[in-house]
């Protein structure tokens, strides 16, 4: 079974965007990305990184999709094996 440990906060925003999620406000330093069709706003705060797996779990149920749903994003929408794909091979995106 996979882990979310270490995502790092940048490349979970840019899943949010890429997912159609839009910035709509920011408090403090809590972000908070909406889309029309989401009944719940997805909250984040953007002084943590690695972001916590219960903050991506809650964005993904929010959206409707599930963790292999963002492994497929992060490799690339190439179909993998679970064991293919290790979250922490993306922490070089990090520094990008």
């Amino acid at each position: 079974m996979q882990h979310l440990r270490n995502v790092p906060y940048k490349l979970y925003v840019d899943f949010l965007k890429n997912q159609g999620c839009k910035l709509t406000r920011t408090k403090a330093s809590h972000e908070h990305y909406t889309r029309h069709d989401l009944l719940r706003q997805i909250t984040v705060q953007s002084n943590v990184s690695p972001v916590p797996e219960f903050i991506i779990l809650n964005g993904l149920r929010t959206l409707g999709l599930t963790k292999n749903d963002f492994f497929k994003w992060v490799a690339g929408d190439v179909k993998l094996n679970e064991e293919e794909i290790e979250i922490e091979d993306v922490k070089e995106f990090d520094k990008k």
